[in-house]
């Protein structure tokens, strides 16, 4: 549920400050965090221009013929 709750920027700073107090190397987790939200949005952001971009292109071929 966290890691869905980083990929979609939902209230991920809450998470940020209990994972830095947790016991773990602050720098692992900050690593960890930063790299989630970058690679999870570029993956998300492409998959939603993916969707968008196939629908114009339908629609362009039902609207030709």
């Amino acid at each position: 549920m966290s890691t869905f709750q980083i990929l979609t920027l939902e209230n991920w700073n809450d998470l940020l400050t209990i994972t830095l107090q947790s016991s773990v190397n602050k720098v692992i987790t900050l690593i960890y965090l930063i790299t989630w939200i970058f690679l999870g949005n570029y993956v998300l952001l492409n998959l939603f221009l993916a969707i968008l971009l196939d629908g114009f292109e339908n629609q362009e071929i039902s609207e030709d013929n």
